[in-house]
Parts: structure tokens; C-alpha cells; sequence
């Protein structure tokens, strides 16, 4: 997985809010802790450090994610297997028709990073980039990808990065452009609806 980027600063906000919360939870535990004697230096680290990690991770692996915070947060939560339709620009020879294809694409996010994978039957692609931007009147997803051939696959198939940008129409679906490689000179469009209700 890598970092994504934002059009907000939430994750500013809220590793301040972790911090102050962490003090908060230290003071507590020193409170206790004269009471068997120990070092008031030995107990503000230790419980600063084990309540920041304890709140760092639930924040970042569940809360993020609660429909109750979504208004605060505002991070579309975009986990899951996408069932994708596409259309590409490149022709099949035999028809002269351009080619359509499906396709599973894998999510997996937190709050601060996330990948994209895709496996087809000649190739497999990764994210090694994203961003999403929620001050939208329809809110965005932008990833960059490398497209790895298999060792199965036609010759004319070359490892090549590409773009894809999609707009979250609604919390299960997503739709947009995708452009791949300055020497294949591909594009193509493609809708993507997440399998089962989240």
C-alpha cells in the first residue's frame, strides 16, 4: 500500500486531536500510578506513547470508516472488489470494433494510504499513487498504475504505467477515463460498481 493525498486537511486535524486525547489518557494514568509509586517520567511515556499507537490505529485501520463520522471526516471509504465494464480505444483487428472488457478491481484503504489492483488475463496492475478530492459538486479518485504482462502474454503487451480518474457518482459506483502508456497511446472509458451493499 502507499500514501494518498486529500483536497482537505482532516488528517491534520484529527492527528491533533489524537495527541490532545493522548495527554488527556496520560494525565489519567499518572493519577493512578502514584498510587503504586512509579516515576511520573516513566509513566507519561510509556502511556503517551501506548495511547497515541492504540488511537493512531483504530483511527486509521476502523473509525475512519463509521457512517456516523462520515460528515466530519468526509473520506469516501472506497474498500472492496469493484465489478468493472470498459471500453478501450484500441480496435479488434477482426471486427474493427473497439474492445470491451470486465473485470474485477481490488481496493484496500485506510486512512492514510491505499492500493489499487487489477488482474486480467494477460497482465496485472498495482497503484503506486492516488488522491482523492471530496470539494467537488461530484467528488474524484485519481490513481497512477504500473501494468505488469504475464509471462503468458502477447509479445506486443510491454510493462507501462498509466492513469486512471474516476468520479464517485455514488457511494457503490464510480465512473471515468483511463490513459495508458506514452507508446501504447491506449484510452478508454470504464464503470465500476462495488460487489455487494457496504
Amino acid at each position: 500500500m502507499h500514501s494518498y493525498s486529500l483536497d482537505i486537511d482532516i488528517r491534520k486535524g484529527t492527528y491533533i486531536l489524537i495527541g490532545a486525547l493522548s495527554l488527556l489518557i496520560s494525565s489519567l494514568v499518572i493519577d493512578l500510578g502514584d498510587y503504586f509509586g512509579i516515576q511520573d517520567k516513566i509513566k507519561f511515556s510509556i502511556s503517551f506513547g501506548v495511547a497515541y499507537g492504540v488511537l493512531y490505529w483504530l483511527l486509521n485501520s476502523y473509525l475512519w470508516k463509521l457512517k456516523w463520522l462520515s460528515p466530519i471526516i468526509k473520506i469516501p471509504d472506497l474498500n472492496g472488489n469493484w465489478d468493472t465494464k470498459g471500453i478501450s480505444s484500441y480496435k479488434d483487428p477482426k471486427t474493427g470494433k473497439p474492445i470491451e472488457y470486465d473485470m474485477v478491481i481490488k481496493i484496500k484503504q485506510t486512512f492514510s494510504r491505499i492500493e489499487v489492483f487489477a488482474e486480467t488475463e494477460t497482465s496485472t496492475s498495482k497503484s503506486f499513487m492516488a488522491r482523492i478530492e471530496v470539494e467537488h459538486a461530484v467528488p474524484m479518485f485519481i490513481y497512477a498504475f504500473d501494468n505488469t504482462p504475464k509471462n503468458t502474454a502477447n509479445e506486443e503487451l510491454q510493462r507501462h504505467p498509466g492513469l486512471v480518474s474516476l468520479r464517485i457518482e455514488e457511494r457503490d459506483k464510480m465512473s471515468g477515463d483511463y490513459f495508458s502508456g506514452k507508446h501504447r497511446l491506449r484510452f478508454g472509458e470504464m464503470t465500476l460498481i462495488r460487489k455487494g451493499n457496504r
